[in-house]
């Protein structure tokens, strides 16, 4: 049986047939090399267009009741054959310049999670649940290239390796001048962001996408320069397994690839395979191990090992403008003076590694003032706990300003020592009518200083203002 093509199919047909069509000449052009970055940007802006209104189209169509199952089986394959019209076309598009923006993308590198990993063997998933925590990466065919992008980075900061990269990709450059600025770019940018900002440019697939492209250089060129050693792994040429298999974009590395990237960077790493029942990982060029990669079925994640350390993993929402403090008795730690903790890379998580060869006893403090609920904690030399403190609800401190403003115009507070207050922006007040603003602080411990601001730009005069933790302040601001 037939499916009768309606006017709306037909219509939706010839926007698909556009589409392909400019997709298959730009990648013609890519393949022959004969488009410049620019060029292809502006086609690949027409089609993504053409593919919106594809999508919007055939999503319209198929939401049809009624539709038979001929109907929506033609609708879908043509819906496949669309994506993946458009799949090629970004992957080589990002193969010859990989700086371009590819607009929908989700990105490539998740935040770090908990160690949990379902459908392995029982000694696989044990070791995972032992890592300190996993990394997720996008299965798009650059998984391992893309991971390895990120331990590089990762290491740039604990090995204050940056100069050592540098060096490298003079040594090693890209075919691309744009991409070895880029990429020299992406990597100083990254060390000297503080971890919230590391994890955001992690996310970011056109930071990421340039470090990943390059990687596939080194091992292309690595497997080009050493023949007589590759050459074996091949039944073809070392020439067309390298234009096929390791240049291109979205194009899964097998072990002959990952073993000349760690070569040719001399970067030792274990992967272990998750399907196998031993809990243990193959090491490839080395015994100094720079990182640890998990193999699922042909998808690679990144493992965070557990390095024998004494550490507490803090699980805390810690107000705006506040800060986390951790005291006690061993490991580097008194009970009479707090040390403020770093934010992990994780959102709302805080680590601290203890030192010496003691058991550890320690107690959570908000700025160093406020305690935590409960009894002290205890860990033992060498073993890893997460915790999740409870503090005592705070009380709202309130801040109440008489003054007749302008229509129009709002007021604002900037000061310290209370959650959000800071002295280059402000909070907005609440207008409660009759020349009366309010606004309420949560989260004060001790004290906080502040100043009115008219429209967050004018500063009323005299002097700063105080407030304490559960009181309210009044006054009447003059500007």
């Amino acid at each position: 049986m037939s499916v009768s093509l309606n006017e709306q199919f037909v219509s939706i047909l010839q926007t698909r047939d556009q589409m392909t069509g400019k997709a298959d000449g730009l990648l013609h052009q890519l393949q022959e090399r004969t488009v410049h970055v620019a060029q292809a940007e502006e086609q690949y802006t027409e089609i993504t267009k053409l593919f919106g209104t594809f999508q919007s189209s055939i999503g319209e169509y198929t939401s049809i009741p009624g539709m038979d199952m001929e109907e929506i089986t033609l609708a879908t394959s043509v819906k496949d054959e669309a994506e993946a019209t458009m799949n090629k076309l970004s992957h080589t598009l990002l193969t010859h310049f990989p700086y371009i923006a590819i607009p929908g993308n989700p990105p490539c590198v998740s935040p770090k999670k908990e160690p949990h990993v379902t459908g392995i063997p029982t000694a696989a998933a044990e070791f995972i649940k032992q890592c300190d925590a996993i990394r997720p990466i996008r299965g798009d065919g650059n998984c391992f290239f893309t991971a390895f992008s990120v331990i590089l980075l990762e290491n740039l900061v604990t090995d204050k390796s940056l100069d050592w990269f540098h060096h490298f990709i003079d040594a090693f450059p890209p075919k691309d001048k744009r991409l070895e600025a880029l990429l020299k770019s992406i990597s100083a940018e990254f060390v000297k962001l503080e971890p919230e900002g590391r994890e955001a440019l992690l996310t970011q697939n056109e930071k990421m996408f340039p470090l990943v492209n390059y990687l596939r250089q080194l091992a292309a060129n690595h497997i080009l320069n050493n023949k007589e050693s590759f050459s074996p792994f091949f039944e073809t040429s070392c020439e067309k397994y390298v234009e096929s298999m390791v240049l291109p974009m979205g194009q899964n590395a097998d072990h002959p690839a990952i073993m000349a990237l760690c070569t040719v960077l001399n970067y030792p790493i274990r992967i272990f395979d998750s399907q196998l029942d031993s809990g243990k990982g193959v090491n490839i060029e080395g015994d100094k191990i720079k990182a640890t990669l998990c193999r699922k079925d042909e998808h690679y994640f990144i493992l965070y090992p557990n390095q024998g350390e004494t550490r507490v993993t803090i699980h805390c929402e810690v107000p705006p403008g506040q800060s986390l403090f951790i005291r006690g008795e061993e490991g580097g730690l008194n009970w009479q003076k707090g040390i403020p903790l770093k934010p992990g890379s994780a959102p709302n998580t805080w680590i601290y590694t203890f030192s010496g060869d003691k058991p550890v006893a320690y107690k959570l403090l908000l700025d160093d003032s406020v305690w935590e609920l409960g009894d002290n904690h205890a860990i033992a030399k060498g073993k890893q706990e997460k915790i999740t403190p409870h503090f005592p609800e705070s009380s709202l401190s309130t801040i109440r300003v008489k003054c007749k403003v302008p229509p129009g115009r709002t007021l604002f507070i900037r000061g310290e020592g209370g959650p959000g207050l800071k002295w280059d922006a402000g909070l907005r007040m609440t207008y409660m009518g009759e020349d009366v603003w309010e606004i309420g602080l949560k989260g004060i411990t001790k004290s906080a200083l502040y100043k009115v601001v008219l429209d967050d730009k004018e500063w009323e005069s005299g002097d700063n203002h105080t407030i304490m933790g559960g009181k309210t302040a009044e006054h009447q601001p003059r500007f």
